[in-house]
């Protein structure tokens, strides 16, 4: 149970990781494949490109969740208590419903695809489940968000926010 808590606590960290690790590792495989043996291996290149996108969202999720992700906060910093709060309460509200729309058109994109599907042109993969990485990486940014709101104001205690 320990291990599940602690799996899920850092879901977005892990994926973010390994998705790293294969880039690089993609990246070292491509130039030594390039240099020492004066050609490239075409599925490394797509495969290398999937894996950066999945982990730049992936890596919104992890900002989201150490509240690094995107908003003013001069203007926030400066007004008095009260104020604060309702201009914070209105950047949480702008955030998830821009969320909400990529999720929705993302998997709106995906329903979509099914009549006119696509296939990725060096590893056959159903594009499909590439796309689907956006919309299920917005649902992890919007929770983590959902909690870190929470938890900003003061309705919860998680230390892993």
């Amino acid at each position: 149970m320990r291990i599940f808590k602690l799996v899920v606590n850092n879901i977005e960290e892990i994926i973010a990781s390994v998705l790293f690790c294969t880039v690089i590792t993609l990246l070292f495989i491509q130039v030594i494949a390039r240099y020492v043996f004066g050609t490239g291996i075409a599925w490394s290149e797509e495969l290398l490109r999937f894996a950066f996108l999945t982990m730049v969202y992936f890596a919104a999720a992890l900002g989201a969740k150490q509240g690094a992700h995107f908003r003013v906060t001069l203007l926030v910093n400066i007004l008095p208590g009260k104020f604060k709060k309702v201009l914070e309460i209105i950047q949480y509200v702008i955030s998830f419903a821009f969320n909400g729309f990529v999720i929705y058109l993302g998997f709106k994109v995906i329903y979509e695809m099914k009549d006119f599907p696509q296939i990725s042109p060096i590893l056959s993969w159903d594009m499909r489940y590439v796309y689907a990485m956006v919309p299920i990486a917005f649902v992890f940014v919007t929770v983590r968000m959902f909690i870190r709101m929470l938890t900003d104001f003061g309705i919860i205690k998680d230390k892993t926010a």
